[in-house]
């Protein structure tokens, strides 16, 4: 989730655990034994959580840049019952405003968290499921309040496991060498993995009923897993949210990513003679050299992200799906959110795309200006034929919806069509398993980012407020009830999902498959996830991602 800010936060934070320690079961894993504590909802019901567990050697010295190693194994009791360090990132990024995270960073964070409702019957394994979280390749830890997952182990009645993974140069430098192949946060991502399918059945959870699900650069990299090689018979499912692989952040080439790399190193006075030069380098400089210049990088479009044409992700994601290179034995899930460009026109515009502004200064020319500048810095050439596409049968004087097309323009091209091109892709192109959509339309009462109203819908990283149960953590004080509807609703189908393959239903409503695989011509189905009206519907992205995107992109209908 792109970088959390919201004063009701503080709220949560405020009654969050202060009390004195409650130990859960001391459990022994294929590495050693692991103590961790008992959390509580507010009604009442336990968890046992087994808070920052080492699952990869720290990665520093000569290991930093390197693919993890396994965690070797310890003696005596391993203490899981506080939050550890996390990976290397900036405390802010303009313009997203991410509050700091909660606790102490470090290259020595590779740490995953297990969350477990109380034991069942003796010999009952509750289905997995394993949380990726976004922030776009530079910020996010499982030690922040954003990403406790509670509630949804609770509610759904499943194992959860949350991973951190390393971020920006740390995580995604390439410079063509052994020691820095691109993708290291890819691979710290599948290296939990494979500790959950190792050890998961010790706190109770089902190694082969393991579904893996991320929002925006965790959608992006679920994605990743979905197409590599290296994933298989690691997930039984997965759920993309707001991301994937294919979209302008979720992967690159090696050449690109090569040039961010030289540009690291000579911001930093580094040999650029040879890839291994650069590592050697860059191995020699501190942490906080490396953030200097690294932090500032996403405005000179120099920010690392994953690479295909290596093992982890040997082609381009759509090339992979078109081929049947990916992981086929697994059932998907995907979705969005309503408005997913919103929050970031409104970050890089605020004069004129903040909501409170009743009667902007925008009509037609300027919002097609708006988008085709959107484009020149993506270096894309149909700028004009996309604002062309999304300001038709407007008129000056339709301020709000002016804004929300230049929004449109902007999260259907790095979001919204993406998420939506690579489902239906993975569904032509496999059989025998099930794939579903969903569209979130219902905005919260208290949203992710306080700027997000009026005109913005509901915008990017709100399906994570809702999935994760805040509205029914602070039901009644800061959520309505139809807040903590489909909050509940959203747990109880994301655990169906990886319990059975199916998320059943919403509500009265059924949930039926996102595409018909006989139809000449198919077009997606999406549940409208709006607890006044849950149903299917059919025409959400027809003309834009279906139609539009799909031409540009050179998919074939």
């Amino acid at each position: 989730m792109f970088f959390i800010k919201s004063i009701y936060l503080l709220v949560v934070l405020f009654i969050y655990e202060t009390h004195c320690i409650n130990y859960a079961p001391v459990v022994t894993t294929r590495n050693g034994q692991v103590r961790g504590i008992i959390k509580t909802l507010d009604d009442g019901t336990e968890l046992y959580v087994y808070d920052g567990i080492p699952y990869a050697e720290p990665p520093i010295g000569n290991l930093r840049f390197r693919k993890p190693v396994p965690i070797g194994n310890w003696s005596g009791v391993y203490d899981a019952v506080k939050y550890r360090q996390s990976c290397i990132q900036p405390d802010k990024l303009e313009p997203d405003n991410n509050i700091p995270e909660e606790s102490i960073k470090s290259e020595d964070c590779l740490f995953l968290t297990v969350w477990s409702p109380l034991p069942k019957t003796c010999g009952t394994k509750r289905p997995v499921l394993y949380w990726i979280y976004g922030g776009g390749f530079e910020t996010g830890t499982i030690f922040s309040i954003v990403n406790d997952v509670r509630y949804v182990a609770a509610m759904g009645d499943v194992i959860v496991v949350t991973v951190n993974y390393r971020l920006g140069p740390w995580g995604f430098l390439y410079a063509g060498t052994d020691d820095a192949a691109g993708n290291m946060g890819l691979y710290d991502q599948l290296e939990g993995m494979r500790w959950v399918k190792k050890n998961i059945e010790f706190f109770g959870g089902d190694p082969n009923l393991v579904t893996i699900f991320g929002e925006s650069a965790g959608g992006m990299s679920v994605g990743a897993h979905v197409v590599s090689p290296l994933g298989a018979g690691l997930f039984r499912r997965a759920i993309l949210q707001s991301g994937a692989p294919n979209s302008y952040l979720g992967s690159e080439s090696r050449e690109k990513s090569y040039n961010k790399t030289l540009y690291l190193a000579r911001n930093l006075n580094c040999s650029t003679e040879s890839g291994r030069a650069i590592v050697d380098c860059l191995r020699l400089k501190t942490a906080d050299q490396i953030l200097n210049i690294s932090k500032t990088a996403r405005k000179d479009s120099k920010s690392f992200e994953p690479i295909f044409g290596e093992d982890l992700m040997p082609v381009q994601a759509l090339d992979a799906l078109q081929k049947g290179q990916f992981n086929q034995d697994i059932d998907l899930m995907y979705g969005t959110v309503s408005q997913e460009g919103a929050l970031f026109v409104e970050s890089l515009f605020p004069n004129v795309f903040d909501p409170s502004i009743p009667k902007p200064k925008i009509n037609v020319v300027a919002a097609k200006q708006y988008i085709q500048f959107l484009y020149m810095v993506f270096k894309e050439p149909y700028g004009g034929e996309v604002a062309d596409f999304y300001t038709r049968g407007l008129a000056d004087t339709d301020y709000d919806r002016l804004r929300q097309a230049v929004g449109y323009g902007f999260g259907d091209y790095n979001m919204a069509c993406p998420t939506v091109v690579f489902g239906r892709e993975f569904a032509l192109h496999s059989q025998g398993n099930r794939v579903y959509a969903f569209r979130v339309t219902h905005p919260p009462t208290i949203p992710v980012f306080p700027n997000c109203k009026g005109w913005m819908g509901v915008c990017h990283g709100d399906d994570v407020l809702l999935l994760f149960g805040f509205p029914i953590r602070l039901r009644g004080i800061t959520f309505t009830e139809s807040d903590y509807q489909i909050s509940r609703d959203m747990i109880q189908a994301w655990a169906e999902f990886a319990r059975t393959g199916s998320p059943s239903k919403m509500g009265s409503a059924n949930w039926s498959e996102a595409i018909d695989r006989q139809s000449d011509s198919p077009y997606t189905k999406y549940m409208d996830l709006n607890p006044n009206n849950y149903s299917m519907v059919s025409d959400y992205y027809k003309e834009s991602c279906e139609g539009l995107w799909l031409k540009l992109w050179n998919v074939k209908k």
